[in-house]
C-alpha cells in the first residue's frame, strides 16, 4: 500500500491521524447474501499460526441461518483449547455461543434462532491441520418451526433451548406412534412468558 500527502501554498489546516494493522488474507468477513460459503485461511492447505478471524453472517429478517460443514481438521484438544472453531448465535461474540469445536469431528449443523450468525475461528503458535469448509443457507424463520415423530420414544425442545425462544414463531410439533399404542408426554423443563391467566400471549397447546 502507498499513501501520498500533498499540501498546495494555500489553506492548512489540522491534518490527519490514521493507524495501520495486518490481517491474513482471507480471514473474516460480513455476509450478507442469502447463501456462501466460509473456509479458513489457506483451506485446504494447513492454516497459519495466530490467526483470528471473525466472520457475520446476517440474512433478511425473518430468516434463519442453516450452517453445515463440509469438512473440519483442527488441531485437538480435549477442551479445544488451542485451535478452535466458536459459533455464536447472533451478532458478537457476546451473545448465545452454540459450540466450541476442534479435531477431525465433523461439527453437527447449526440452525441460528434468528438472522444473524458469528463465526470466530483463533489459532496458536503450534500444530495446524487443513482447517475448515463450511456453507450457510438462509431459510424461512416460518417453514423451519418443528418437526414430526414416529419413533415410540424422543426429545424435543423450543427453539434455541435452553437460551431464549425467538419471537413471532408458530412450531407445530408432531408424534405419531404404531396403532393401539398411547402417547405419554411429559415436560421436564417449562419456563414462558405468564403474564396471561388466558395464555393469550406465549403457550403451548397439545391437541
Amino acid at each position: 500500500m502507498y499513501i501520498q500527502f500533498s499540501t498546495d501554498s494555500s489553506v492548512n489546516n489540522h491534518g490527519f491521524e490514521a493507524a495501520f494493522d495486518s490481517d491474513i488474507e482471507g480471514c473474516g468477513e460480513t455476509l450478507t447474501s442469502p447463501s456462501g460459503t466460509i473456509t479458513s485461511p489457506g483451506h485446504p492447505t494447513s492454516y497459519p499460526h495466530g490467526a483470528s478471524c471473525t466472520w457475520y453472517i446476517g440474512v433478511f429478517p425473518g430468516n434463519l441461518i442453516r450452517l453445515s460443514f463440509n469438512s473440519f481438521n483442527l488441531e485437538y484438544h480435549s477442551n479445544c483449547n488451542y485451535d478452535y472453531l466458536e459459533v455464536y448465535d447472533g451478532t458478537g461474540t457476546t451473545g448465545n455461543k452454540t459450540g466450541r469445536y476442534c479435531g477431525r469431528s465433523v461439527p453437527p449443523s447449526i440452525t441460528s434462532s434468528d438472522n444473524e450468525m458469528t463465526l470466530l475461528f483463533v489459532t496458536d503458535s503450534s500444530l495446524s491441520g487443513e482447517g475448515f469448509s463450511a456453507s450457510y443457507v438462509s431459510i424461512n424463520a416460518s417453514t423451519d418451526c418443528g418437526d414430526s415423530f414416529t419413533s415410540p420414544t424422543g426429545t424435543f425442545t423450543s427453539p434455541s433451548y435452553p437460551h431464549y425462544y425467538p419471537n413471532s414463531r408458530e412450531c407445530i410439533f408432531k408424534i405419531i406412534v404404531q396403532l393401539n399404542m398411547q402417547i405419554l408426554l411429559n415436560f421436564t423443563s417449562f419456563e414462558l412468558e405468564g403474564y396471561s391467566p388466558s395464555c393469550n400471549f406465549d403457550f403451548v397447546e397439545i391437541r
